[in-house]
This record gives C-alpha cells, structure tokens and sequence, in this order.
C-alpha cells in the first residue's frame, strides 16, 4: 500500500493516489507526525485480517482445483476434512493457533533437563563436547532467491555460533533459474550460499498458499524462535497467516517491513534506533531489538 498527497479534510482520510513503493517503504515510508498513527491503524486492520484472508484464498485455491480436475463430489484436500460447498471460508482446526504457554512450558523443561546434562557430562569429562540441540532457530520468506534483502543478509548465517543455535530456512517461494544464475549472476547463487551455511533447509514450495500445513510443518519441528522476513511485503507469495497461528513460542519481524505488524502474535522486531526511534514505541505492537547500526544484517 502507498500513500501520497494524503490529508485530512472534516475527519475523513483523502487517498488522492495509489502509488506503488518498493517494499521496504511499505507503511514504514513517514508521514507526518499528525498522521503517524495510521500506520498503526493500517497494520492493525492488516493484522485482524491476515489469518482469515489466508483462508479465504486457500479456499478459492481448492475451488480451482475442483475445477481443474472437473469433479463433482466433495473433494478431501486439506486436514483430514471435506470442503463444505455452503461455507466461503473453510474453518480453523480446534488446535490452532497453538497455545504459547503450553510450548513455553515444554521448552522451559527441556532447557532443565538441558543443563543438568550438560552439568553432569562436565563432571565426567571437562573435554567433551554436549550432544544436545541448541535452540532451534527460523527464518521463514519467500524471497530466498535473488532479491535486494538476501543480497544484504545472506552471508550473516555463517556467524551463528553452532552450539548455541540450530538456523532454520522456511523458504516458500522459488528459487532462480538457472539460465538466470549463470548468464544474469555470473554464476553467483545466493539461495545455494544460504544452504551451504545453516543446519537446515527446508524448500517449502508446495505450502504456498496453506498456512494451516505450513504452520503444522514448523511447529512439528519444535521451532522455538521463529522470524518472519515478508512483513506484509510480496503480497500474494509472502505466507499469510502463518504467525498468527503461533507456531512458535516467540516470533519476532524482521528485514522487509520496517513498520509495526499491529500484531498481538509478534512478539519483537528487529530494528535501529533511526527507524523506530523511542518516542515512537507506543505506535509499536513489538518490543524493540535495536541493531547497534542498521537494521539489516549485514
């Protein structure tokens, strides 16, 4: 969504023209200060609305297919049930979103068991090394390929200390190709660079357009720190919905939207002291991680 020439006249809003900014810009581009609180106001009403659109989508992507493949009885796509022909929106199974409390609770356990572990193969051998999972950490995108955010973050998960943190790669959009690499990048693969550096790589293509399976995928993983690139950028590729169902304990956003998601479900964004300064927190959903320079990795 872009604004321009935008004013207030009687207590309406004027949206003299649509324009379309590069997605960094989106909702994170200033307004004035009398205006700065529709930012707000735009990303909670994109908020209340991004589980349900993704539903709504899903069920026009199963209308399709049905007519696609022309037949005439229900169909048994998705979670084990029938699409109801009277319903428009297909429902939310009773176990999601997924309760934060419960997998804070199961994580906080396994952290105890964790470190009595590690206390005891201490006092047996000072030399060995701890075979037990760091904190699973995932970053989840659609523009894992050549765009301008992966240019400017892909070599950042070559410094995440293996034995703190297992990275995570939720990619579900596609890859470039290979025409494109090796005429157009000179042989250059960024999406390969991020495979060859993080501990798993999960090409999640088919889960385009199903945030419930794609929800179901990562929390089966016991993710723990999930991070979320699209913001609401790359509409129609980025996977909406998905944090709203929780999937992981903490969420955090990051790179592409420089704005609040006005999301009750995000918990932190990363960000610097430049973009959202601290005379502007009240305007954020989040909790601020400031970044000492920038706001990308680099």
């Amino acid at each position: 969504m872009g604004i321009s020439n935008l004013k207030a006249e009687n207590d309406y809003i004027l949206w003299n023209r649509a324009t379309s900014v590069h997605p960094h810009m989106m909702l994170g581009y200033p307004l004035s200060n009398d205006d700065v609180v529709l930012k707000r106001y735009s990303s909670e009403s994109l908020a209340s609305l991004d589980e349900l659109r993704a539903r709504v989508e899903r069920r026009t992507l199963l209308e399709s297919q049905q007519q696609q493949q022309q037949q005439q009885q229900q169909q048994q796509y998705i979670y084990g049930g029938a699409v109801d022909e009277r319903r428009s929106i297909l429902e939310l199974p009773d176990d999601l979103p997924y309760s934060v409390m419960e997998m804070r609770d199961k994580f906080v356990k396994k952290n105890e068991v964790y470190k009595s572990a590690k206390k005891l193969s201490k006092l047996e051998s000072s030399s060995q090394s701890s075979s037990f999972a760091p904190i699973k950490v995932g970053f989840v995108a659609c523009g894992f390929n050549s765009k301008a955010v992966l240019y400017l973050s892909h070599d950042m998960f070559r410094f995440f200390d293996p034995d703190i943190v297992e990275i995570h790669i939720f990619s579900t959009g596609q890859p470039d190709p290979p025409r494109f690499i090796e005429d157009t990048m000179r042989g250059v693969d960024w999406r390969q660079r991020v495979m060859d550096t993080v501990d798993y790589f999960h090409d999640l293509r088919e889960y385009k357009g199903d945030h419930i399976g794609l929800a179901r995928y990562i929390h089966d993983l016991e993710i723990q720190i999930l991070i979320e690139w699209d913001g609401y950028a790359r509409q129609g590729d980025r996977a909406g919905g998905l944090m709203a169902l929780r999937p992981a304990p903490i969420q955090i956003l990051h790179q592409e939207f420089l704005m609040t998601a006005g999301a009750q479900y995000i918990d932190y964004i990363v960000t610097d002291k430049n973009v959202s300064p601290l005379e502007l927190e009240g305007l954020y959903t989040e909790k601020f991680l400031w970044l000492p320079n920038h706001f990308f990795m680099k």
